[in-house]
């Protein structure tokens, strides 16, 4: 009994896949060619850039030849984290017919709670370009992060009739991002589309965070313990002056061996721009997050400045930290001392960091601002 019943379903799945279906022979020879990702004005994924801010990715983020079984593109995309986005693709068939087929994107690894269904069909051997739906209850993954998935591209139905087993096509594996909120006050020229480079830390140093506090919190903790190997505090300077920071040759001397040297405008500026590329914002009205400069000409107390083995007291011209919410600082080039070394993240009031900073009683906040990257 158990040899006939095998022998049943292996007739079954044989004509399952060999025979017509209503039209197409299975297993069809159909490769995914494009995927876009940002489509145009409609879509709700983010324009980025890579290379340091220089390119611009554009669509189809994805691509690939099925003459020459060569991968063409794989660039990275973003979005809003919990998004339930629509995409468009495109197909190629060895040999089109119809009816329509319905495809799914189901994830096999990866983020997992996002599948994608649409609808296709052919007049040619490329099918041109579908949309496919976020399906119900499902989005991209709900928290900050850099992110990963492979997606199964399968035939679930043609003619709009379920087709069991479902026919396998290919697999596509892609990288993107999951930002708290539009990085609208990323500027470098222009607005809004943060740099590769700068997600790919931000997002992991402030992943599954839920509000804007605690992103700053976790970005303020993680640039001031980057290794001192890596990044140091230096009194010179380096790559800021007041609120303009050239981001292409700090992220260019990061990736270096060399280990880089920053003062607290480096600092400062760099924490502003990691938090606008997820989507922290200068323009909020509750949860701002900009540049202020303190002084002037003032001894501090003894500071623990970021990336150093011991703690010192230097004099400063001024000093320029993060100003959040109207009154909070966080400053990730260096600890002050409150009973124990204490970085202010986001956390503690103007009123309470100053004399912690210093004892000298003329100090004051002297000007507020956007940090931005010069145009590269």
């Amino acid at each position: 009994m158990k040899t006939s019943f095998s022998v049943l379903a292996i007739i079954f799945i044989f004509l399952c896949n060999t025979l017509p279906v209503m039209g197409w022979s299975l297993p069809p020879s159909i490769d995914v060619t494009e995927i876009k990702f940002r489509y145009g004005s409609g879509s709700p994924a983010i324009p980025i850039k890579k290379n340091n801010g220089i390119t611009l990715i554009t669509n189809p983020e994805w691509q690939y030849n099925p003459t020459t079984d060569q991968l063409i593109k794989n660039d990275r995309f973003a979005y809003i984290k919990g998004e339930s986005p629509a995409i468009i693709a495109n197909f190629y068939a060895d040999q089109y017919d119809t009816p329509e087929l319905t495809i799914q994107a189901y994830p096999v690894m990866g983020a997992l709670n996002w599948s994608l269904s649409g609808a296709v069909d052919f007049s040619s051997n490329y099918s041109g370009d579908h949309f496919f739906y976020t399906e119900s209850g499902r989005s991209v993954p709900s928290g900050i992060g850099s992110q990963w998935v492979v997606f199964s591209w399968r035939i679930t139905a043609i003619g709009g009739e379920p087709l069991l087993p479902t026919c396998h096509l290919a697999n596509t594996s892609h990288y993107f991002y999951t930002v708290f909120a539009s990085p609208t006050s990323f500027y470098d020229g222009e607005y809004g589309k943060p740099w590769t480079e700068m997600l790919d830390r931000a997002c992991v140093w402030a992943a599954n965070q839920s509000t804007e506090a605690a992103c700053l919190s976790s970005l303020t903790s993680s640039l001031h313990s980057f290794p001192s190997s890596k990044m140091y505090y230096d009194d010179g300077r380096h790559f800021s002056t007041g609120a303009e920071v050239d981001l292409q040759a700090l992220l260019v001397s990061l990736s270096a061996n060399d280990t880089t040297k920053a003062d607290c405008q480096d600092y400062s500026n760099f924490l502003c721009l990691l938090a606008y590329s997820i989507g922290l914002s200068y323009f909020s009205s509750t949860n701002k997050v900009e540049y202020a400069t303190i002084g002037s000409d003032f001894q501090t107390n003894t500071l623990f400045p970021a990336g150093h083995s011991s703690p010192s007291s230097p004099f400063w011209g001024i000093h320029q930290v993060v100003h959040f919410q109207g009154d909070m600082i966080a400053d990730a080039s260096a600890k002050v001392y409150n009973g124990g070394w204490i970085l202010a993240r986001g956390d503690i009031s103007w009123t309470s960091y100053k004399p912690l900073l210093t004892a000298d009683s003329g100090v004051s906040i002297i000007s507020t601002g956007l940090s931005y990257a010069k145009t590269p």
